[in-house]
């Protein structure tokens, strides 16, 4: 049996894979695991398509095996996906994937139906577009798969070049967030999800997002310093700065270690006005070592109200 996997760089070899007869066997029970993934590309076992992601591979496929899958399965009349040839006894798919390069990958898992053949494919640089594609193609059990996976190798995926906001949507990452506790992690996941980003009209929106997942009061002042210290350059995207400010003054942090949260993040301590709940007076971060009208240290107040 030979594995077929073409580009669309020779039209005559597309022309006579497309009018290659296939073998019908319709009344054969499916096959599971490698022997299915071997059929993926092959022209036998009744073959009666083409896919093609937009990366151009030709890849030889089976409706029956697709129907395994939901979203194939609802789309298996191709719904205007399918471009037919008088002169050729397939169906030629067109897909637009997140990661067409990974695309194999998952028509394998779906060949396969078997919730373990994943486990010794995943990497940290395969992790995203392997992830990806799963949730895209709605392949449920390697959605769940790679979370838990995600769970394990989190350091090594994050500081991988696809692990970027611009390949990942905020439903991905809350999924791989929801299998963690620690809040501190969570602000790193998101740390180095916005690593790449310079689009200062999302700062809003990304700020209200991490806000939303991550609770900052349950992070240590010196975790919260190391991160922002790491990740200097998106630490602003993550961080609405005015919270910051109420979280350090919550968590009665000292006036060096505010003045150097404040330079981290986008270096405007010198606007931060705190509200002393003892007095009601808003007084300027310098002052915060200093004693507020009452003879006590402002340090030691509660002091949550913060004003830019």
């Amino acid at each position: 049996m030979t594995e077929t996997r073409l580009q669309i760089t020779n039209d005559s070899l597309f022309r006579e894979l497309l009018v290659t007869p296939t073998k019908t066997v319709t009344d054969e029970p499916l096959l599971e695991g490698d022997a299915a993934v071997k059929l993926v590309g092959n022209t036998d076992q009744g073959a009666d398509m083409v896919l093609t992601p937009q990366n151009g591979e030709l890849i030889v496929a089976h409706s029956r095996y697709l129907m395994r899958n939901s979203y194939f399965a609802s789309h298996i009349e191709f719904q205007g996906l399918a471009t037919p040839n008088d002169e050729a006894r397939m169906k030629l798919v067109k897909l637009l994937v997140p990661f067409p390069n990974a695309f194999r990958f998952a028509l394998e898992q779906i060949y396969s139906n078997d919730q373990n053949f994943y486990k010794d494919n995943l990497s940290a640089a395969r992790f995203v577009p392997i992830f990806m594609n799963a949730q895209y193609f709605q392949i449920e059990w390697l959605i769940l798969g790679c979370t838990h996976w995600f769970k394990e190798n989190w350091k090594s995926i994050i500081a991988q070049p696809p692990f970027s906001i611009y390949h990942v949507d905020e439903v991905s990452i809350e999924k791989l967030l929801a299998n963690f506790q620690d809040a501190s992690v969570k602000f790193e996941i998101m740390l180095g999800w916005t690593r790449d980003c310079t689009d200062t009209d999302c700062l809003p929106s990304t700020r209200a997002f991490v806000e939303k997942n991550v609770c900052f009061n349950a992070i240590h002042e010196n975790q919260f310093l190391d991160l922002c210290n790491q990740y200097q350059a998106t630490a602003e995207f993550c961080v609405n700065f005015k919270n910051v400010c109420l979280f350090l003054t919550k968590m009665r942090a000292s006036y060096e270690g505010m003045k150097k949260a404040y330079e981290k993040i986008d270096n405007k301590y010198d606007r931060v006005k705190i509200k002393c709940q003892e007095c009601a007076q808003f007084f300027n971060v310098y002052d915060f070592n200093k004693r507020c009208p009452t003879g006590r240290y402002r340090t030691d107040h509660r002091s949550d109200t913060v004003e830019l």
